[in-house]
């Protein structure tokens, strides 16, 4: 399952989102991305949006969420539950792919 978060970027309604399942090791974007997003072309797909028509940004932008040691802390249980950790939790930016939308979508 994803779970879908919106953002206004540059004027412009933005989506990002995160599995229910974590992918396997291999298919990881880097440390830096956050570990459970998905792919912007999936997440088009999620929502039903051709690929064609939309602005797809794989690389992504900063998303500053709830961490507690190496990983974000779960915006929901269905996400996962969040690594035991005895370190606090702290505001650590994350890299997501993203998908703009357009006025009309």
């Amino acid at each position: 399952m994803i779970i879908i978060h919106t953002a206004q970027l540059d004027g412009s309604l933005t989506l990002w989102g995160e599995d229910s399942d974590p992918p396997p090791p291999s298919e990881r974007l880097s440390d830096v991305h956050h570990p459970r997003c998905v792919s912007a072309l999936r997440l088009a797909q999620a929502v039903g949006i051709a690929p064609e028509d939309s602005t797809r940004d794989e690389e992504g932008a900063n998303i500053w969420l709830p961490s507690r040691g190496n990983s974000p802390i779960p915006s929901e249980a269905l996400a996962g539950p969040a690594l035991k950790s005895r370190a606090k939790p702290r505001i650590k930016p994350w890299r997501a792919p993203i998908l703009k939308l357009s006025s009309g979508q």
